[in-house]
Parts: structure tokens; sequence; C-alpha cells
């Protein structure tokens, strides 16, 4: 990563265009977003390795990042009230899902958990916050656009949350 850090951001770009490029096609933020966006978002992130059940973040952490998966999986973590109990409602995601991105794109703390899976681990593809809306600056209709697209799918993930159907549940420890 000092070698990475030290070239400039063009050539930033050039060099994590291959392995980036399919990750930020099918992310839901930046859908219908312009080419020159999504090469300018490829140079800013940065390949982590997570270890089985390593955390990615926590529940009321500050969003300062957002992942996007490549290989192995994560299991993302969400406390619900149930009615009468309280609930940890666990989604498992795969390669291409992306994780903490509306937390960090609305610059609010995490709503969930997020750790490494307790098999493999996780390969993820980090995006820091302030880099990602120093960018945007310069991208003022794509800007709107994820705007958009981060409020929308804040409003589904909201909806989601309210609904425990369809997802495994293992009940809270106390």
């Amino acid at each position: 990563t000092e070698i990475f850090d030290s070239v400039s951001h063009s050539l930033r770009v050039e060099m994590s265009a291959g392995v980036t490029r399919e990750c930020l096609e099918t992310a839901e933020l930046f859908r219908n977003t312009s080419p020159g966006l999504k090469a300018a978002v490829r140079g800013l992130l940065y390949e982590v390795l997570f270890e089985p059940e390593e955390l990615l973040y926590s529940a009321n952490d500050p969003a300062k990042e957002m992942y996007f998966i490549i290989s192995g999986s994560v299991d993302k973590m969400d406390n619900v009230s149930d009615s009468e109990k309280d609930v940890v409602q666990t989604m498992y995601l795969g390669p291409g899902a992306a994780v903490g991105h509306l937390s960090c794109f609305f610059g609010i703390r995490h709503m969930d958990s997020a750790r490494a899976s307790n098999r493999h681990g996780a390969s993820c593809l980090r995006l820091v916050r302030s880099q990602l809306m120093q960018v945007l600056k310069l991208y003022h209709e794509d800007e709107e656009i994820v705007a958009q697209n981060a409020l929308k799918f804040f409003q589904k993930a909201m909806h989601d949350r309210s609904s425990v159907s369809g997802v495994s549940h293992d009940q809270k420890s106390q």
C-alpha cells in the first residue's frame, strides 16, 4: 500500500480498474452514474482482507467507510425488536454485495454490524466516505443520482428492517 499511496490518482485509477470495474457496475449506490464517476471512485478503493469472524464494523460506530465484497462472505447482523423479544436478524452477503454503504453515504452511525464469515473470511474493497464526497463534488449530476439511489435504498432498507420475514433469526444473547 505504500507504493500504491505514493502514485498519482490517475495511475491508481488505471491500476485498480481491472479489479474494481465489475464491483461498481453492480453497486446499487452507483447505478445509472457516468463512467467518469465510476472510474474516479475505482481509484479510491483499497482491498482489505478480513479473517473469519473479524468485524468490519459494529452497530453505532460512525460510518466512515463502506465495503464491497469481492470474495468470501459477510454476515450483516441487525438487532430488531420482534413484538415480545429482541432478535438478531442475520443476512449473509457474498461477492458483489455492499455493506455499510447507506450509513456511510449519509454520514450517520451504522444501524447494523458486519463481520466476515466464520469459514473463509472475506476480501472487500473499502471506500472512505471523505474521499467519496470529494470526488462527488466534481460530478454534480452524478452526485444527485447517487443521493437519489441512496435515499431509495435507505427507504427500502428501513422497510425491510421493519418486516422480519424471509431472513434467518437468532435469539439475542443477554
